[in-house]
């Protein structure tokens, strides 16, 4: 099972096509989306113009103290890749977003963070 992981607009933007291979190769996989844009605006708008299925798995963080985001992130996550026993994670691996997705990851076997090489194994 491959873990998709999204936060912002941007990234769901960069990772579209990627889920759109996943889904073409009929892989397995389920996306984890932070929730920190809440208005439809902001969130919902570009899964629906991307023709995206919507994210299995929201973890509503919403705003807030950046503590209480960072804890909201790390224990969504966990908790996903565990339950659905991810083996891989592919996140686009900004800058202040890896920490949290890697440090959510725990025990998962691959972090996939860069588009380059991923998708011969795929």
């Amino acid at each position: 099972m491959i873990a998709i992981i999204l936060a912002t607009r941007a990234e769901i933007i960069k990772m579209s096509p990627i889920i759109r291979l996943l889904s073409e190769r009929q892989k397995d996989y389920f996306a984890i989306h932070s929730g920190q844009h809440y208005s439809y605006d902001m969130d919902k708008i570009f899964f629906e113009e991307l023709k995206l299925p919507p994210p299995e798995f929201n973890l509503d963080v919403d705003s807030g103290a950046n503590g209480e985001q960072i804890t909201k992130i790390l224990t969504g996550t966990e908790k996903n890749i565990h339950t659905e026993e991810a083996r891989c994670r592919i996140g686009p691996g900004r800058y202040e977003h890896g920490p949290r997705w890697s440090a959510g990851s725990g025990k998962v076997r691959h972090q996939c963070w860069t588009f380059r090489g991923w998708t011969q194994e795929l």
